[in-house]
């Protein structure tokens, strides 16, 4: 799978892919929730990408985290409550749980991953574990390592717009965040490929997130380029840029920045 999208597109084809997420259930609660984190994620994106600049974007986006938080507190209870009844329903609440505390940024984002175990747990008790609800299961265990990659990308915005260049005291600190950020993606790539018979629709949100990723670290290469480092580190961030591109490439994840 080959993937190139603009900011605006791939905006669009994430809403589209969340939309493909979200379970079917007979349960009107489930869908209500189901339909509210839908609608607010794709709030959340039109904000983020009618304001493209970091800073401004953090500061319009941050009245929705105390509404995914809150939503991810409501699900997590209505998967409790499910669990020893119907525990198919309990995996679908626990996904949209996860789901939204994963985007709620610091409002609730620690909470990512006891509620994937919880998940994973409810998963393993269906009758054929994953392959019973694969969009559902893969996706939960899937997001704690997108949750981790999203707190490290806020980190990587943050040096990428403190200024026209990387201080150099935060030279070694650069080169790190760029090492873990690259591992997490080797671990969101072998999690993926794990997954038990996942539908097109999971592994087009996971390539398209991971493309994401990688602009927002390629352009965090550019500005440390540009900031005089060391030519040792330098070519040390190049090198796991470069391993994190050919890994990508390798899993059929465009790594084309527009």
């Amino acid at each position: 799978m080959s993937l190139e999208f603009s900011g605006s597109v791939r905006a669009a084809t994430l809403v589209s892919c969340a939309l493909a997420l979200s379970a079917c259930a007979s349960a009107v609660s489930l869908i209500q929730l189901d339909n509210e984190w839908a609608r607010t994620y794709t709030a959340r994106l039109e904000t983020e990408r009618a304001n493209p600049d970091f800073l401004v974007s953090m500061t319009s986006s941050a009245s929705f985290d105390a509404q995914l938080a809150d939503l991810s507190a409501r699900a997590e209870r209505e998967g409790d409550a499910a669990l020893a009844k119907d525990p198919p329903m309990a995996v679908g609440f626990y996904r949209v749980a996860a789901a939204a505390a994963w985007k709620s940024g610091t409002a609730r984002e620690t909470q990512v991953l006891p509620i994937s175990d919880k998940g994973i747990r409810a998963c393993e008790s269906l009758p054929k574990k994953d392959a019973s609800q694969p969009r559902d299961c893969a996706f939960i265990r899937l997001v704690p390592e997108l949750a981790s990659l999203d707190v490290k990308m806020r980190e990587i915005n943050g040096l990428r717009t403190a200024g026209p260049q990387i201080p150099a005291d935060k030279f070694s600190r650069t080169v790190a965040v760029t090492g873990e950020v690259t591992s997490l993606m080797g671990q969101v790539l072998s999690v993926s490929a794990a997954a038990v018979s996942p539908p097109k629709s999971f592994s087009d949100y996971v390539a398209i997130n991971l493309n994401a990723e990688f602009c927002n670290l390629q352009g965090l290469t550019g500005r440390f380029a540009s900031s005089n480092p060391p030519p040792e580190q330098k070519a040390q961030m190049s090198d796991l840029v470069n391993a994190a591109e050919q890994k990508l490439q390798a899993a059929g994840v465009s790594t084309t920045c527009n």
